[in-house]
């Protein structure tokens, strides 16, 4: 995968370090919460690390804790295939032709020298997002960005989010993404 830079606001985002930064990740994340607070925004900075293991992309989180707001965006990069020119294309690399019960969402995007796709799709359940949960009935959006950035395929993977907050997450992503530059 190619180098590339970003510039994600600090005060909400936070960039995943690999192994040897785990510890002092997850301290920092928790830092100063109590109670439940704590137990999510723990559960979210495990995640958050989980995640970058799995994949050894940029992998970021975000995190307010006061508003219980919480996501991990996996930032990835390819030199082996083109960005989508269309939104069939688009949407053929992130459901790879199978859709759930509801027809995702796909709206071209422009955010800055960024451009291509945004991708969400309705999961009824939280089974259906693969989350452990005792809510038999929970909405959430999934988001994933399918775009050219500096002529290369990039895709950014949102976790899933309740529909209220998934507006919110895709208001504080897409400056981040208008800032993707390849370094290399």
């Amino acid at each position: 995968m190619p180098d590339f830079t970003i510039a994600p606001a600090p005060s909400f985002w936070h960039e995943v370090p690999g192994a040897d930064g785990e510890a002092r990740f997850l301290a920092e994340r928790t830092a100063g919460l109590e109670g439940e607070a704590k137990a999510v925004a723990t559960t979210m900075a495990e995640f958050a690390l989980a995640t970058h293991s799995a994949t050894d992309d940029l992998t970021l989180l975000l995190q307010e804790p006061e508003s219980s707001l919480y996501a991990v965006a996996d930032f990835a990069l390819y030199t082996d295939r083109v960005p989508p020119t269309s939104e069939k294309e688009a949407l053929g690399l992130v459901t790879g032709g199978e859709v759930g019960p509801w027809d995702p969402t796909v709206v071209a995007v422009e955010l800055g020298p960024v451009h291509g796709f945004r991708i969400s799709e309705f999961l009824a359940a939280a089974e259906d997002a693969g989350l452990n949960s005792d809510l038999t009935y929970l909405q959430l959006i999934q988001t994933t960005y399918v775009v050219s950035v500096d002529g290369r395929l990039g895709t950014v993977a949102l976790t899933p989010a309740p529909s209220p907050g998934a507006g919110v997450i895709l208001a504080l992503v897409e400056p981040v993404i208008s800032t993707w530059k390849v370094s290399s």
